[in-house]
Formats: structure tokens, sequence, C-alpha cells
């Protein structure tokens, strides 16, 4: 870039050729100016104490300390409320650890506590610094764990409790029937002289329906020349119970039975003789009869069902779809009455799988 200069005072005309060297060189120096007024004037503020800086230092100081503020009381307020929810935690889990304690029925000892000494004085509240409050809620966190594991254990306390109960005979085999002789020594039917009685008789018509006082397996199911057509049924931890002059037997040796159960029942053959068997059977019964019901289609019988027994062996039940079937039940459990299946395949397919009458 050229600059051609003419005044008067000149005899000629002066030409100025700018090169980009120049340009950056006027640019360097101009930053230097500036840079070097502002240390000069901070320099100058600093020493003289200009009040216009300090006012403005000042103030900059007063914003980020009021950041800082809000930005700690915010984390503070979090903290505190934290802090609360935790306290609230730890007071129901409290409650709910002494109900179901007194559902268990264990007894929590209480945590012995050293006599404090005497004190005295005002009360003067006291707030917390954020690393006290972490503290708090570092000690409330883990007596909420502590309180969740108590629970837990309660937990399964109550379920081995529920299971027991279950498994102990707490109802009549025979529904309004009479006492005929009760457990201890009578007078023997028969001999007329005394003898122990170890069992039960109760008085009803011939073909009266007679069920499990308990949860259990069957143990055996056959003739005993004493005892006539003897059902024997484990209970577990060695407690059993037996039902003897039975006019027939519908169960299996192997067979779990449950009181009270619901039976949903198929057969692709014999569905209307099963019908017609079982309204003669529960005549009289009504609420017998409502405990099993009968469907067309397998999959409907396994909807929901606590597991799967197998009494048949038609071709339909040999290759069922097991991915449906262990969709539909609720515990995949099957009991086969057939071995129609090989144990190592359901294991595979994740199935509890027990083969009646064969080591799985």
């Amino acid at each position: 870039m050229q600059v051609i200069l003419v005044s008067r005072h000149l005899k000629a005309a002066r030409t100025i050729t700018i090169m980009p060297r120049h340009l950056l060189a006027t640019l360097f120096v101009f930053l230097a100016l500036v840079f070097s007024t502002s240390a000069l004037f901070s320099w100058l503020s600093v020493h003289l104490r200009l009040p216009l800086v300090e006012d403005l230092m000042l103030s900059l100081q007063q914003q980020e300390a009021k950041k800082t503020r809000d930005h700690l009381d915010n984390n503070l307020q979090l903290m505190a409320t934290r802090l609360g929810e935790l306290q609230g935690k730890v007071l129901q889990l409290d409650s709910l650890g002494e109900r179901m304690s007194n559902l268990v029925g264990i007894k929590r000892q209480p945590v012995a506590e050293m006599p404090k000494p005497a004190q005295g004085g005002p009360y003067i509240a006291a707030s917390m610094s954020a690393i006290e409050l972490q503290r708090e809620i570092d000690r409330l966190a883990d007596q909420v764990d502590q309180r969740s594991d108590d629970l837990a254990f309660m937990e399964l306390k109550l379920l081995e409790k529920r299971v027991k109960d279950r498994l102990l005979p707490t109802i009549l085999p025979v529904k309004d029937a009479a006492l005929g002789s009760s457990f201890g020594h009578r007078s023997d039917p028969i001999a007329g002289l005394r003898s122990m009685h170890e069992g039960m008789d109760f008085s009803a018509d011939p073909g009266t329906p007679v069920v499990v006082a308990a949860d259990g397996v069957v143990l055996s199911a056959a003739y005993h020349p004493e005892y006539g057509n003897l059902i024997e049924v484990d209970h577990g931890e060695g407690l059993t119970s037996r039902y003897a002059h039975l006019q027939r037997m519908d169960v299996l040796s192997g067979a779990l039975i449950k009181r009270g159960a619901q039976i949903v029942a198929h057969d692709p053959v014999a569905m209307p003789e099963t019908k017609h068997c079982l309204e003669a059977d529960f005549k009289g019964n009504p609420e017998g009869l409502k405990q099993v019901t009968l469907v067309d289609d397998p999959m409907v019988a396994t909807q929901d069902a606590d597991a799967l027994v197998i009494v048949t062996e038609w071709k339909a039940f040999r290759s069922p779809d097991f991915d449906l079937l262990k969709a539909k039940l609720k515990n995949p459990i099957i009991f086969d009455g057939r071995n129609l299946y090989e144990p190592q395949a359901m294991q595979e397919l994740g199935i509890e799988y027990q083969g009646i009458g064969r080591h799985n």
C-alpha cells in the first residue's frame, strides 16, 4: 500500500510505501502500549488505593463469595434434607422390624446403654458443618443397611414359620365326622382288652372324602394287612401321617399333595368320563368338587400353576412347547409320574424335574 503526501511546505510530493511488516509492527506497539497502560493503572490502583478501582475489585470479590456461599448453602440444604429422610427411614424400619419380630416370635434384645454422667447448662443451638452432616448421613446410611439386613433375616424366619405351619397337620381329614376313638389307651373293639390306639378314628359314611391334614409327599399308597387301604404322607422333619381304612386311594406314591389345593386337569381322551366320576365321587360335597377344574386345553391347565403333575402318557404330552410351558407355570416344576422326559434336558431348560420312581 502506498501513501502520497502533498504539502506546500514540500517542494515535491512524497510517496510512502507501507509494507505488511509495518502493519505488524504498528499492531505490536499498540498492544504493548495497552498492556503497559493497564499494568501501570493497576499498580497505581493498588499502591495509591484509588476508590473506583477498589470498589470494582471489592464488588467482584463479593459476587464470587456470594456464589460460593449460595453453592454451599444449597449443598447443605440438600444434605440436611437427606439427613431428615434417613432419620425418618430408620424410625420406619425400627417400627416395621418390631412388628415383624412379634410375628416371627423373635425377641429383639435392647441395646445396653452406658449411664451418662450429669450434665448441665442452657440449650444453645449449634449448626452442623458440611463434614459433620456427611458423617451423620454416613452413620444413618449404615443403620439403614443394618435394619434392612435384619428385616431380610426376619422375612426368612417368617417364611420358615409359614412353611412349618403348612407342614403341621392342623385340619381334620374328614369333614363333619364324629370321633370314634381318640389317641391313647382304649378297650380293643374285637378282643375287649386294654390296648394302645396309635391314631384317631372318624365315623363317616363309605365314600366320604378324606383329605390330607397338611402339605407333604406321599410315601406309600397301598393295601396294608392291618389297616386296609393305607396312605402314608411325609410332612418333613420326621413328621408323618397315615390315612387308613380307605375305600379307595386317588393318589400315587411320590405325589406332592397340598391341603386345600386347587387342581386344574386336562386329559385328551377321558374328559367326559372324568367329569362323570368326579360328580359321583364328590356327591354331597360341592366344596370338594369346586377344587377340581377340567379344561380342554393343556396349556390352560398350566396357567399360573404351582407345579405340573403328569399321570398319563398320551402322545400329546410327549413333546410340548417347553418354553411356553415354563412361561405359563408360576414355578417351573414338573412331577412326572410316567417319566416322559429326560432329567438332563429338563435341567438345561431351567425346569425342576422330578421323575417319580427313578433317580434324577
